[in-house]
């Protein structure tokens, strides 16, 4: 993977977090989608900002390893 490739892969959250117009309701409407088609969270997790159910917590630095982190 080059270098550009690599960039936009890691820079994808960030992007996403530009469209936060009307309260997140882009990402919102995203997330239901992803639930939807893909319960297990197994088909590209992550890609354009759209993480599963199960690590959006972990995402949003809420959830259990955030938790154990030292402080």
């Amino acid at each position: 993977m080059d270098l550009s490739a690599w960039l936009i892969v890691a820079l994808m959250d960030q992007i996403m977090g530009t469209y936060n117009w009307n309260d997140g309701a882009l990402l919102k409407l995203n997330n239901v989608i992803k639930d939807a088609i893909d319960p297990n969270g197994i088909l590209a997790p992550g890609k354009a900002g759209i993480w599963p159910q199960q690590y959006r917590a972990e995402r949003e630095g809420t959830g259990l390893v955030a938790a154990a982190k030292p402080k």
